[in-house]
Order: structure tokens, then sequence, then C-alpha cells
């Protein structure tokens, strides 16, 4: 059952939605045609019948979370891969990208959970990434040490010249941007894929409000954004940093 999850710009109460989406989808799926467009109620009445138990525990999820019992839904959330791993007799291989920012839900110990389900969860195959291998590897080493032995590290450093600017032709195709911007994020992010990754992906939503051309001033008011508001996807990874040195 594959399951794909980046945290980047989500909120505790999205993960969770998307988490479950994504392993009711992929497990009924292959019983039964589903729109790609199904949200998570019609998933869940169509699971009703097909993982009974599973939809218990989703019930169970969504009671937690009402109820503001954060920590609770989280432990919950990762026994639904055991239980619905047993009904569907298939298991989930969860690729977890920016895994690191779960820090940031207010969650009293989120990687010591996550590490006594894994442990537990010999039929589930994780796949955890960070675009900060510094964290990453921090959170590995000390805060899942029971299992950092268990992990496969693979470091992926920054994009070459080239292929920075092939990403951002890659992420940005269809926008009109001149040339000499494109030069200047290849400079200005020295090639990191968080950082290109969290621009071009606002500067997506640009055209969805009829700009026709990328300027200086739509990139210089997105990375202010990204640097200095409070909810700015990198204003939030460095404070995120500054807290586990504080």
């Amino acid at each position: 059952i594959p399951v794909y999850i980046n945290l980047k710009g989500l909120s505790f109460a999205e993960f969770v939605e998307n988490y479950i989406t994504m392993l009711l989808y992929h497990s009924i799926k292959k019983r039964k045609k589903l729109k790609d467009t199904d949200d998570l109620n019609r998933l869940k009445a169509c699971a009703q019948a097909i993982f009974p138990k599973s939809c218990d525990l989703i019930i169970k999820i969504n009671d937690l979370m009402a109820e503001n019992d954060l920590d609770e839904a989280y432990s919950a959330l990762w026994d639904l891969n055991l239980v619905l791993s047993s009904e569907s007799g298939e298991f989930p291989v969860v690729v977890w990208d920016e895994f690191n920012l779960i820090s940031s839900f207010g969650l009293k110990k989120p990687f010591q959970v996550l590490g006594q389900k894994i442990m537990v969860q010999q039929r589930s195959l994780f796949i955890l990434s960070s675009s900060c291998a510094v964290t990453a590897k921090k959170i590995l080493s000390e805060k899942l040490s029971l299992l950092f032995g268990g992990f496969k590290t693979v470091d992926i450093g920054p994009f070459s010249p080239k292929q920075a600017r092939d990403f951002i032709d890659f992420q940005c195709k269809g926008l009109n941007m001149p040339d000499e911007m494109k030069s200047f994020l290849v400079l200005f992010t020295g090639g990191h894929p968080f950082y290109l990754s969290s621009i071009t992906q606002k500067l997506r939503l640009i055209k969805l409000y009829g700009a026709e051309k990328i300027t200086s001033g739509h990139l210089s008011q997105i990375i202010a954004e990204l640097l200095f508001y409070p909810g700015g996807v990198i204003n939030q990874f460095f404070t995120d940093q500054l807290k586990q040195v504080s």
C-alpha cells in the first residue's frame, strides 16, 4: 500500500487526513474502481464493508482529534498500518518527506512514538526523507537511536548549477520567467532542493491568479513570505532549528 506524505506546509490535522486518505485509497483501489478525486468521507463509506476494523479505528482517531488529544491520535494513526495490513493482506510502504517537521506540531514525543511503532511493524516499510540532512541525522541518531542501525542512510547534496536550472525549468514549466531570474534563483539557493522547491511551489501559484509573467516583484514577495512570515515554510524551518538548540 503506497503512502506518500510531504509535511511541508501541512497542519497536523491535514497530515492525519492525508495519511488516512492515502492508505484507504490505495487499499480500496485494487478492489473497486475509484475516482482520483474521491474524498475521505466517500472512501470511508466504501471501506466500511471491506475493512470494518480499520474504519472503527479511523472513527477513534477522528474522535481523538475532535477532543484535541493529538498525542493519542498520532499514536493511533500509526496503528492503522497494522490493522489495515491485517485486513487487506498487504503491507504499507510509507514515504515520509520532510519528516523532521513533525516536531512543529506540538506533540510530546513524536519521534519516540514513531520509533516504537516502527519496531513492531515488521510488515511496513518506512522511507524517511528530509532536505535538512544535519537535522535528519540528529533525529535518527538521538531520537530514533534504537532504530538507527536499522536505517540505511543516503545523502543527497545540493544540485549542480545545471541540475538546479533543469529543476527550475521543470517546476516552472508553462510560466513566463526571465532567464536571469532563473540564474538568480540558482545562486540565491545554492542549488539546495528544499529552498528551490519552496520557492518554485509558490511561483506556480502566481499563474493561477492571472499573472502573465513572473516579475522581480513577485519573486521578492515570495522570498519575503517564505523567510520572514511566521507561516512561511522556510521561516518555520529555521524556527524549528532554533528551538532545537535553545
